[in-house]
C-alpha cells in the first residue's frame, strides 16, 4: 500500500500589538469574545476530534512584551499534547540586544547574520521554553521568516534538530527548495510554496489566503475543491515525499474581511473559519498523512536527499544585490526628503513584494499611503491609506515615494500636475537610483580559483564574470574539489574512475590531486579520450569494471539519457558512484530543447548525435536517478568567484547489482 503524502499543520502563536486594538493574548492568542473561544483551544478541540496533531510556534520573543501571559500559553499547549516549538520575532527583543551588543546592527533584518547576537536570541527562546515544558525543542521559526547563516549555525550548536523558515519568495527571493539539510546537519522544513507558473502568481498554503478562505457560508465548498488544487499541483511539482508545510496563525478564525479592511485588526470572530477548518481536516485526513514538525525530522518517508551549502542560499549574487539595492534606497529617500513628511504611493500588495527585501514603510516612518483602493481599505499595516485627493500633497511638506509599476501613468501625471519633479521629489522604485554608480567589475577583487589559483574572470555565455583565465573553468568545475573535500572525502579519488567527456580543468584537478587511476570517455575522437564511444552504448567497456563514473554536463547533451544511464549502471560496481552534474531548467520539471543543435553545431549533431536536448527539472531528475540506483543525495555547492551555486548529484548502485567496490 503506498504511503500517503505528508502535511504539517503549523499555527503561528502571535499577539502582535498591531492586530488588535487591547487584550493583545485574549484576542490574538485565545480568541475569547463574549465568552467563547476562537484561538488555540478551539483549534486543538478541532483537531483533537480528528485525532490530528498540530505544530504551534509559539512566539517566545512576546515575553518581552506580555510576560507570564506567554509561559502559559506554551504550558496549555504542551498539555493538551499538541506540538509546541519556537518562533521569534527579532525585533521585540530590541532592548534586550541593544544592552547586550551596543554596537549592534540598526536594523534587526541583520541580527540573524550576526553570530554573538544570533546566539543571544537563540539562548532567550530557550530559556523561555524550557520554563513551559521539560521537552526540548526541535524546530525553530524565524519571525517573517527571516533567518542568516550565524542564527542557523547556533541553532544547531544549541541542539535544535530543524529550522522551518525558508520561504522562497520572502524575504528575499530564494531557490525553490522541498525540505533539504544544510551543509552543518541542520533540516529545514520550508514553507509550501507553488512557484509562479505561465504568469499565474506563486501561492502560499496560507490558511488566510483570500482564496483559501471562507468569507461566507457559501465558500465552504469552493474553498475545499481550491485545496484540492493546490495540493494536488504542490505534489505534482515538487513529488510525492516532499513534506507541504502549511501556515496557520492563532488568529485565523478571527481574520473577519470587513473588520481587517477597515482597520487592520484580526479581532472579530468569523465563524466559517472554524467551521471550514473541521471540514478541512475531515475531508483531508484520509489523503494526507498530519503529522507534526517534531515527526516530521524523523519519518523514514520524509527524504532530506539535499544537502545545501549555506552560501548557496545567502550569498546569491541577486539576493545580497536586491537588499543592498534597497539599503541604498532608504538612505537615498531620507536625503532627498529633507526633513519632509514621506509618502508612499503604491498599492499593499506591492509594497508587500518590496518588504520580503526590506521593510521600507517602517525603516522610513511614512505618515501613510496612497492607493486608488483606499475606499475599501483605509488602513495597511497601521499606517492610514487616502486617495491622491484627500492626500493633499504639498511640494514643501512633502516627499513622495511611488512604489508602483510604470504602467500606471496616473500616479507620475498627477504629481507632475501639481508641480513635483521626477527624481528631485519622488522617485519610481522600478528605476536606478540617479546618484548610484555600478562598480566596475574589472577592479573587482575575487577570491581564488579552486582548480588554479587564479583571480582573474571574466564574462562567459553570461553577462557575470564566470569564466577563469588561467585554466578555463567555470561555477561547475570550481565546485568539484569542494564537493570532494567538504562531502565525498578526497580518498574516494584512488578509486577506478570513469571520466566521461573531460574538460580541460577536471583534467587539471584530478592530475594536481593525484587520483592516477582515471579512464577517460568520450565519443569525439578529437576530445583525445582513452575510450571513444558513445555513453549510450558502449561495449568497448566492461561491466562492474569502475568504482565511480564521473560526467560533468554530459547528460543534457545524449540522445538517450535512460540508455545512458542503464549503461552507467552496468559498468559500475556494486555499490559504485555515479557523480553527475546537469544544466536545470530552473524549476522542477524538465524542459524539452526546441533547437539541440544550437550550441555545439549541425555537423556535431549529425556526426555524433550530440546536442542539447533538454534541461533537467530537480523533481524529474531526481526521479529518473531513482529509477537507476539505490540511493541519490544532492549537494549544492557555492563558488565564490561567480557568486553561483551547483547541484551535484551523487547516486549509488543498488546493492547486490554487482561486485562490491
Amino acid at each position: 500500500m503506498a504511503k500517503k503524502p505528508k502535511c504539517m499543520l503549523t499555527v503561528d502563536v502571535e499577539a502582535l500589538a498591531l492586530r488588535a486594538p487591547a487584550h493583545h493574548v485574549d484576542s490574538l492568542i485565545y480568541g475569547r469574545f463574549n465568552g467563547e473561544e476562537w484561538g488555540i483551544g478551539r483549534m486543538m478541540d478541532i483537531a483533537d476530534k480528528h485525532q490530528v496533531k498540530l505544530t504551534f510556534f509559539l512566539d517566545f520573543a512576546e515575553t518581552e512584551l506580555y510576560g507570564e501571559d506567554i509561559i502559559q500559553a506554551g504550558r496549555y499547549i504542551a498539555s493538551r499534547g499538541h506540538d509546541l516549538q519556537i518562533h521569534c520575532h527579532y525585533n521585540l527583543l530590541e532592548n534586550q540586544v541593544r544592552n547586550r551588543f551596543p554596537e549592534a546592527a540598526e536594523s534587526y533584518y541583520t541580527w540573524y547574520e550576526d553570530e554573538a547576537v544570533s546566539e543571544f536570541l537563540v539562548d532567550y527562546c530557550l530559556e523561555q521554553y524550557r520554563k513551559c515544558t521539560d521537552r526540548e525543542p526541535i524546530v525553530f521559526r524565524g519571525g517573517e521568516y527571516r533567518v542568516g547563516k550565524a542564527l542557523l549555525k547556533k541553532l544547531k550548536e544549541k541542539k535544535v534538530a530543524a529550522d522551518a523558515s525558508y520561504n522562497y519568495i520572502r524575504p528575499v527571493e530564494k531557490p525553490m527548495n522541498g525540505q533539504f539539510v544544510f551543509e552543518n546537519g541542520l533540516f529545514e522544513l520550508p514553507v509550501a510554496v507553488l512557484p509562479e507558473k505561465e504568469g499565474i502568481a506563486s501561492k502560499v498554503l496560507n490558511f488566510n489566503e483570500a482564496h483559501l478562505y471562507p468569507v461566507k457560508e457559501a465558500d465552504l465548498e469552493p474553498c475545499l475543491k481550491e485545496y484540492e488544487k493546490v495540493f494536488r499541483e504542490f505534489y505534482d511539482c515538487y513529488g510525492k515525499n516532499t513534506l507541504a508545510a502549511m501556515v496557520m496563525h492563532s488568529w485565523s478564525f478571527c481574520y473577519e474581511k470587513e473588520r481587517f479592511q477597515s482597520s487592520g485588526y484580526m479581532d472579530r470572530p468569523n465563524i466559517y473559519a472554524a467551521e471550514f477548518f473541521d471540514r478541512f481536516l475531515a475531508h483531508f485526513k484520509g489523503k494526507y498523512e498530519f503529522i507534526t514538525a517534531a515527526q516530521a525530522v524523523t519519518a523514514e518517508e520524509i527524504h532530506f536527499s539535499k544537502t545545501i551549502d549555506f552560501d548557496a542560499v545567502f550569498s546569491l549574487h541577486e539576493q545580497r544585490e536586491s537588499r543592498e539595492k534597497f539599503k541604498r534606497i532608504e538612505s537615498f529617500i531620507k536625503e532627498k526628503a529633507r526633513g519632509r513628511r514621506i509618502i508612499i504611493w503604491g498599492k499593499g500588495w506591492i509594497e508587500g513584494r518590496v518588504m520580503r527585501i526590506w521593510n521600507l514603510s517602517q525603516q522610513l516612518d511614512a505618515a501613510f499611503y496612497i492607493s486608488r483602493d483606499a475606499d475599501k481599505k483605509r488602513l495597511w499595516r497601521r499606517k492610514p491609506v487616502k486617495t491622491f485627493e484627500e492626500a493633499e500633497l504639498s511640494r514643501d511638506k512633502d516627499y513622495v515615494l511611488v512604489i508602483a509599476n510604470t504602467r500606471f501613468p496616473e500616479i507620475r501625471d498627477s504629481l507632475h500636475e501639481i508641480g513635483f519633479v521626477e527624481f528631485e521629489d519622488y522617485i519610481d522604485i522600478a528605476q536606478p537610483l540617479p546618484d548610484i554608480e555600478n562598480g566596475n567589475e574589472e577592479d573587482k577583487e575575487y577570491p581564488a580559483c579552486s582548480i588554479c589559483g587564479g583571480n582573474k574572470f571574466v564574462p562567459f555565455n553570461s553577462k557575470r564574470p564566470r569564466y577563469c583565465e588561467g585554466c578555463g573553468s567555470v561555477e561547475r568545475n570550481r565546485t568539484i574539489p569542494l564537493l570532494f573535500s567538504e562531502n565525498l572525502g578526497t580518498e574516494l579519488l584512488s578509486k577506478r574512475i570513469l571520466h566521461v567527456s573531460p574538460s580541460r580543468p577536471e583534467r587539471i584537478f584530478f592530475e594536481k590531486t593525484g587520483a592516477k587511476n582515471i579512464t577517460t570517455l568520450d565519443v569525439r575522437p578529437q576530445v583525445k579520450p582513452d575510450i571513444v564511444a558513445d555513453l549510450c552504448d558502449m561495449p568497448q567497456v566492461e561491466s562492474e569494471s569502475f568504482e565511480i563514473v564521473f560526467a560533468n554536463c554530459v547528460l543534457n547533451h545524449v540522445y538517450d539519457d535512460n540508455a545512458a544511464l542503464a549503461e552507467v549502471c552496468r559498468v559500475l560496481k556494486g555499490n559504485g558512484l555515479f557523480i553527475v552534474w546537469v544544466m536545470g531548467s530552473g524549476g522542477m520539471c524538465t524542459t524539452i530543447d526546441q533547437e539541440p543543435a544550437a550550441w555545439y553545431g549541425q555537423e556535431t549533431m549529425d556526426t555524433y548525435r550530440v546536442g542539447t536536448y533538454r534541461h533537467y527539472g530537480e523533481r524529474d531528475f531526481y526521479h529518473l536517478l531513482m529509477r537507476y540506483f539505490a540511493e541519490v543525495h544532492a549537494f549544492e555547492k557555492y563558488d565564490a568567484p561567480s557568486e553561483m551555486s551547483c547541484c551535484w548529484y551523487v547516486c549509488k548502485k543498488k546493492n547486490g547489482a554487482g561486485k562490491d567496490v
